[in-house]
């Protein structure tokens, strides 16, 4: 019993074991270069400067608001705020 408590409930299978069988989805976002570059050009330039960094670069949100001179706080308001609005103009897209 006291075995099974210190392994926990978890078991845990490694998935290369299962690749050939799971195989791989063909993953389709639905938005081209193109598509993506016009939704964010309808941002205002600063919204756009952080949703790059933030969300295609990678970049942390301490750097982003070094780098633009901004507070940790509002990188994270406008970053919010712009991605509500993406998703506002991708949804008028689909539509």
């Amino acid at each position: 019993v006291d075995a099974l408590r210190r392994r926990g409930r978890h078991v845990i299978v490694p998935i290369d074991d299962f690749l050939e069988i799971l195989g791989e989805e063909e993953k389709d976002d639905g938005l081209s270069a193109r598509e993506m570059d016009r939704l964010l050009s309808q941002l205002k330039t600063q919204q756009r400067a952080i949703v790059q960094s933030v969300s295609i670069e990678g970049n942390s949100i301490r750097d982003t608001a070094a780098q633009l001179k901004m507070s940790e706080g509002a990188v994270r308001v406008a970053l919010h705020r712009a991605l509500k609005m993406l998703a506002s103009l991708y949804r008028s897209h689909e539509a």
